[in-house]
């Protein structure tokens, strides 16, 4: 670490929490001294197969193991879903788990050549007398090969040959390319201790699934296993778990139905406020009421939008959670209905650390009730953190995610809309090695008792569930938002996500689409970075170019040190501010887009940005495309990610493409190259789409004629409508409009299926053209003028266009 970055870190921290975090290293060290030490057994594989039982949607294998006996659940959850259980360890607590309850599935169950298989309507699942698996699909096509099992003391070791053309995406939150095959990969959630570049880990948020994909096939896997971890991919697929049962899930089907699968398994996105998919702020370093005033006022003057600003630790009286610093901020209450009179929220941040405080009450009822992380001895465990010696609440305890939660009424009386989760891995200075609790550490895990080797990676995920049911409880008539910097899998029910710590690199930009697909690729379809990067003072080019590529990211902020310089979005001057201003009403403008598709996630767990082969899975050119993203199926996003560059290179998915800018139409799968000067970031839209803008009280619903292509029967736009908050449950409450685009002969039809009675919200609604340019229509009858290629055509049921 270079010297600057030293001393930054000390004077951020504090010298006394330095010292405190090099006592703290050693005293891990001690607690973790011989513990889950190998005995030096050798790994055992089974050996053959002794019995089987039918069992409701599957069937229980008995194989030799060694010198006794280990059993294989398999269950069907589905025809196209599998459970597969090993091992005589305890079954995990379903934390990730939603679903628990499925209906019977009609299985076939036959044994030939001592090879048994389980047949659904659309897998079979073989299983060998060596305990090796094979998934077959319907047709006869083997899917997936799996070696048998290791088992080495609490350890299990788990590999699947890999076809040669196959690539690999998900594990969570990685600074690696999308495709993760050929690497390495820890399941850890971990503190970076400082910003972070490309390639490192573990990071924040590890999610042990993975999707497969190749030219013909593909499926996804997630293992239901907590424990510390690690994954690799080469020839065979392999993981390996240092403690817990070997449970995992296999899914059969398309990119898009294997996360529909799986988040029906482990919970559909929440479905945000309309606010949070706005703009926000951030800093650490808006220290007092004053700061936060002044920052408004920017945006007033500079005529740009906010939906959100967010306060850091600075809120807080000496670091301690659920306190309010009444001397900075004296009536945060009155602060926050006075930014909710302009539509702007408060978001506060919350770590985990509760400081060391006799006279404090969240450490005086923590004590008393027992509530928190204790080390190997029992006694309550001291980590250290912001407000220096510090403890850590006991989340797999359901007595203390309901204190936690109760707590958060604070917060939310002083006027609070969402509360953002940090230090949650959970994270403890330390001069050296882990920045987490002891893996010896005890958690409670519902009573039944278990060590931090299985609770780390859940911790951050039961925090924000201890959040989302707070909000849930304390405001009913709105949608909970929690931000979170770790999670696990299922944390998509409770919270977003945002990239941590990184560094103002165009490097780390560009791997932050990456990282932000492989994170919407396991089930958390919510995340952004932070703008311009938490650390360091990027040049006007980099910012610009980082404000444009995360406008079309589903979590939209600007966030940095406190030792960096302010970075509002006008802090660069011109011709800067001008280019913010534009992309930031952009965001806006698409607003009707982004809710829909965040409606369409939360219904069927879809992501809004998906990666270039979701369009196109079996074109292998398109598999290792991480530089370039869709936002829905209409939009294509190919940001500038080097330095001084004014044009780039792209290979566009088959189809028509129209270049947003200028309606240049492209249809190849070859390269080309698009210029892109400052004020620019090349955007395409697909043919045959209804894209919708918003302009004040106007929505343009932009239609991008399709030519001669051929048109799917799905709609061209689902526009989703609500009040933008709270749980619509009549039909008076919400509105879904379906478009579709119907090419007959020379002939376009746009027709318009609606559901639900919430009013149709623009009083001016108008087409406007692009590609071609009818000289009328027939709006629901009425013949009609386009002029200028728009038609006000009000809203309508059917729209009929000749084409020139």
């Amino acid at each position: 670490m270079r010297f600057k970055e030293t001393l930054q870190k000390v004077m951020s921290v504090g010298l006394k929490n330095v010292v405190q975090a090099i006592r703290y290293a050693g005293y891990r060290d001690r607690q973790d001294h011989n513990y889950v030490r190998s005995t030096g057994q050798a790994p055992i594989s089974p050996t053959d197969i002794v019995s089987t039982a039918r069992l409701t949607n599957g069937e229980r294998f008995r194989f030799v193991w060694g010198p006794g006996r280990i059993e294989l659940e398999i269950i069907f959850l589905s025809p196209d879903m599998v459970r597969l259980s090993w091992g005589n360890a305890n079954q995990p607590i379903p934390y990730a788990i939603e679903k628990i309850d499925w209906p019977p599935v009609i299985l076939e169950h036959t044994v030939s050549a001592g090879e048994y298989r389980i047949e659904s309507t659309a897998l079979i699942v073989k299983v060998l007398p060596d305990g090796g698996i094979r998934f077959v699909d319907i047709s006869g096509i083997t899917l997936r090969e799996e070696m048998p099992p290791e088992f080495q003391d609490n350890k299990s070791i788990h590999r699947a040959l890999l076809e040669p053309d196959a690539s690999i995406y998900g594990l969570g939150e990685r600074a690696a390319p999308l495709n993760l095959r050929g690497g390495s990969y820890g399941m850890w959630n971990s503190d970076t201790g400082g910003s972070y570049g490309p390639d490192r880990d573990p990071l924040y948020t590890c999610i042990p699934v993975y999707m497969v994909v190749s030219p013909n096939n593909s499926y996804l896997v997630f293992f239901e296993n907590s424990s510390r971890a690690r994954f690799s991919f080469s020839e065979t697929a392999e993981a390996v778990f240092e403690s817990g049962m070997l449970r995992y899930y296999f899914i059969t089907g398309s990119p898009a139905g294997l996360l529909e699968h799986y988040t029906e398994l482990t919970g559909k996105p929440n479905f945000p406020p309309l606010w949070a998919l706005g703009y926000h702020q951030s800093r650490w370093g808006y220290k007092t009421e004053t700061d936060v005033r002044k920052v408004i006022q920017g945006f007033n003057q500079h005529r740009m939008p906010i939906s959100a600003i967010h306060l850091d630790i600075d809120y807080m009286r000496g670091f301690r959670v659920f306190t309010i610093d009444t001397d900075r901020f004296p009536d945060l209450k009155r602060l926050s209905d006075e930014l909710e009179t302009h539509n702007v929220k408060i978001v506060t941040i919350l770590d985990p650390g509760v400081k060391e405080d006799q006279n404090y009450f969240m450490y005086r009822e923590g004590i008393e009730q027992q509530f928190f992380c204790t080390d190997s001895q029992g006694s309550p465990l001291i980590g250290v953190v912001w407000p220096g010696r510090a403890l850590f609440p006991d989340f797999t305890n359901p007595a203390v995610r309901h204190w936690w939660s109760g707590k958060n009424q604070i917060l939310l009386d002083a006027g609070v809309a969402g509360i953002w989760h940090d230090m949650n891995e959970p994270s403890s200075f330390s001069a050296w090695g882990d920045l987490s609790l002891p893996v010896s550490a005890r958690h409670n895990f519902e009573g039944q008792g278990g060590d931090h080797l299985q609770g780390h990676n859940l911790y951050g995920f039961l925090m924000a569930r201890a959040g989302y049911e707070a909000l849930q409880q304390y405001h009913p008539e709105k949608r909970p938002w929690i931000l979170t910097r770790a999670g696990w899998a299922g944390y998509q029910r409770y919270a977003w996500n945002w990239t941590g710590d990184i560094e103002a690199s165009w490097h780390i930009m560009k791997r932050t689409i990456a990282t932000v697909l492989g994170l919407s690729l396991t089930g958390q379809p919510y995340s952004g970075p932070d703008i311009g990067g938490f650390s360091g003072d990027p040049s006007p080019e980099l910012y610009i170019r980082w404000f444009q590529l995360s406008s079309f990211l589903p979590f939209f902020r600007t966030h940095s040190s406190i030792t960096s310089q302010p970075r509002e979005p006008w802090s660069y001057g011109e011709p800067y501010t001008t280019i913010t201003r534009y992309f930031l009403k952009l965001r806006y403008r698409l607003l009707p887009y982004w809710y829909s598709l965040a409606w369409q996630a939360h219904q069927v767990g879809t992501p809004l940005i998906r990666p270039l082969f979701w369009l196109d899975p079996s074109n292998p050119k398109l598999h290792q495309a991480d530089d370039a993203f869709l936002l829905g199926d209409s939009l294509l996003i190919a940001p500038i990610l080097e330095e001084g560059a004014t044009t780039r290179k792209l290979n566009l998915p088959p189809g028509l493409w129209f270049d947003y800018w200028d309606d240049t139409p492209h249809q190849t799968t070859d390269t080309i190259s698009i210029s892109a000067p400052l004020d620019r970031m090349p955007l395409f839209v697909q043919a045959g789409t209804l894209l919708p803008l918003q302009e004040e009280n106007t929505l343009t619903l932009h239609i991008y004629l399709p030519g001669t292509t051929p048109l799917l029967q799905k709609p061209a736009l689902t526009l989703y409508t609500d009040a933008g908050d709270g749980y619509p449950v009549h039909p008076k409450d919400f509105r879904i409009d379906r478009f579709f685009i119907l090419l007959e002969n020379e002939t376009i039809l746009i027709r318009r299926e609606t559901t639900g009675d919430y009013p149709w919200p623009y009083p001016v609604t108008r087409l406007q053209f692009h590609g071609s340019s009818p000289s009328q229509a027939i709006v629901d009858g009425i013949l009609m003028p386009i002029q200028n290629m728009i038609l006000e055509t009000g809203l309508f049921n059917e729209v009929v266009l000749n084409l020139p």
